[in-house]
This record gives structure tokens, sequence and C-alpha cells, in this order.
């Protein structure tokens, strides 16, 4: 039997790149088409400046360690090695960390598995796999800022 082909940390950051965007489309369009909630950062009176650093720089590094590093540590004491497992519990974790509005948690629930997926898939491959989830985050939230405010 051949092996297929492994695809390279680049390669899949770039895929679920894309399907992170069309999952936030997805979700906010649900939003828009029937409910219209408004989430609002007004609880952050801080400066554009402070917000840009909290949505695009803290946030990504201070989850990837709360929601991805954390649970898997924890995981792996419990000597859990079912890779949907470790992708679904922190996934399910991020998307309850994220609930101003159920819809809102059930994208972020989606968003966390593609995140959990590439932090599993580069925790074997690369030393610096933090960084790589980190700087996914870091990018998926940046377009958000951009696009979305």
């Amino acid at each position: 039997m051949r092996k297929s082909p492994e695809i390279s940390i680049s390669t899949l950051f770039a895929i679920l790149y894309g399907l992170a965007i069309l999952n936030g489309y997805f979700f906010n369009w649900i939003n828009d088409a029937f409910f219209q909630y408004k989430f609002e950062y007004e609880d952050i009176s801080r400066s554009s400046t402070f917000k840009f650093a909290l949505i695009v720089v803290i946030a990504p590094f201070l989850e990837t360690y709360l929601f991805q590093e954390l649970p898997n540590i924890f995981l792996n004491k419990l000597r859990v090695k079912n890779r949907i497992i470790l992708i679904l519990l922190p996934s399910l974790i991020f998307g309850f960390s994220h609930f101003y509005f159920w819809v809102y948690a059930v994208m972020a629930f989606f968003g966390g598995i593609l995140i959990n997926a590439l932090y599993i898939y580069s925790k074997e491959r690369s030393k610096y796999y933090f960084f790589i989830v980190s700087g996914f985050h870091s990018l998926y939230n940046l377009y958000g800022y951009i696009i979305v405010n």
C-alpha cells in the first residue's frame, strides 16, 4: 500500500486559514440574516492602538496558551491520545470562552477546531508550533479587525 504524501505546515496553514475566513463569513451571515446581534467593543475604553494590540497581539498568544497548550498538557497527563478528543475538547472550551452570543460561540467552536487541528499537526512537526498557531490566530483576528470592524 502506498503512503499518501504529507502536507506541509504552510499548506495546511493556508487551507485552514481559508476555512476560518469562510467560517466567519458563514456565521456572520447567519447572524445578520436572522439575529442582528451586534458585538460592541464598548467595554474596552482605550485607544484604537490598545484595541489593536489586545485583539491582534495579546489575545492570540494568551488564547493559544489557554485553549491549546494547557488543555493538551492536561489531556496528555491523562494519557489521551485520540486526536479527535485532543481537537474537540479544547475547541469546546474555546467556543464557550467566546459566548457573547450563541451564534458567535458556535462560530468560535468551529474556528477552534481549525486552530486545534493546526496545533496538533504543527506540534508533531515543528518546535515552533506555538508561534505558528499564535500567528494563525493573530492573522485571523487581524482580518476580523480590519474587515469586520
